[in-house]
């Protein structure tokens, strides 16, 4: 769940603001190599208030500006997409440069509904300062503000205005010509998933939750089930995802083989999909 730097510094200024949504949706899915199989323009939509067009346009722009490669199956109308130089595999690429996207700040209405500016502020404050750890930090109001006005292309009010409308997701003060900026955790929404908020979970699942591995899983499992037109159950796609992190069957690609391999075989499954028969195949795998 990381961008990097060097596409955050295109996206300060060639991407739109529902473009900036799109790829923080889908990094939140992505593999080690960057890669997010599975993505349907209604699930988008419905997650980004979005329009179809828009949905297309971002595709469109996002390509043309070799952010994303994307190939679309007319089978199935879903993409694949692949973030261009967004690789993370080992201790190397992070040092490169990155922001953590898997902070509930980037997963709440409020902040799809910000503004392009006050995202690219945020960005900053999470990338230079490292506030991706939640950690605070007092800089000089005036250097501050005009690297701002340089990162975001915006006037000194058209800043101080959009630095005032994101305390809703930070803490800032200012006195003395000092800013103190530090997350408002308690104020983020949870990065919980509401159907299993709802129910009762025992404390043993409670890692997986949040886990970013256990939210890809969960999306390409789901993805793969559509494709087969089996039927859905919440609890048994939370307990599949699970197993594959046990398994340490991390990349998307071979998630999906696995799935293929067991799930083209409907006969076997006998009505509801996710039994014990599945779970023995998927530990069986190789």
């Amino acid at each position: 769940m990381k961008l990097s730097s060097k596409i955050l510094k295109i996206m300060k200024s060639n991407i739109t603001n529902s473009g900036i949504n799109f790829m923080i949706y889908i990094a939140k899915l992505q593999d080690s190599l960057g890669v997010i199989n599975g993505i349907h323009y209604k699930d988008v939509c419905f997650n980004l208030s979005i329009s179809k067009t828009t949905f297309y346009k971002i595709i469109e722009d996002l390509v043309k500006t070799d952010i994303i490669e994307a190939e679309h199956d007319d089978s199935y109308s879903y993409w694949t997409i692949k973030i261009i130089d967004n690789v993370f595999s080992n201790l190397e690429d992070c040092k490169k440069g990155y922001i953590n996207t898997n902070i509930d700040i980037f997963h709440s209405r409020a902040f799809i509904r910000s503004t392009k500016t006050e995202k690219i502020i945020i960005f900053n404050f999470l990338f230079l300062h490292k506030m991706s750890k939640y950690k605070s930090g007092k800089y000089h109001l005036k250097s501050t503000i005009s690297r701002l006005m340089e990162w975001t292309g915006r006037s000194k009010r058209t800043v101080i205005k959009s630095i005032n409308s994101i305390s809703k997701f930070v803490y800032i003060s200012t006195c003395g010509g000092v800013v103190t900026i530090d997350p408002l955790i308690f104020l983020f929404k949870k990065s919980i998933e509401p159907e299993l908020n709802a129910k009762k979970i025992p404390k043993k699942y409670d890692p997986y939750i949040v886990n970013e591995k256990y939210i890809r899983n969960k999306h390409l499992i789901q993805f793969r089930l559509k494709k087969f037109k089996i039927k859905e159950s919440i609890e048994n796609i939370r307990d599949t995802a699970i197993v594959f992190i046990n398994k340490k069957i991390n990349e998307g690609d071979k998630i999906i083989k696995c799935l293929d391999s067991i799930l083209s075989n409907k006969a076997e499954l006998s009505g509801a999909y996710m039994n014990s028969m599945l779970t023995k195949k998927i530990l069986a795998f190789s």
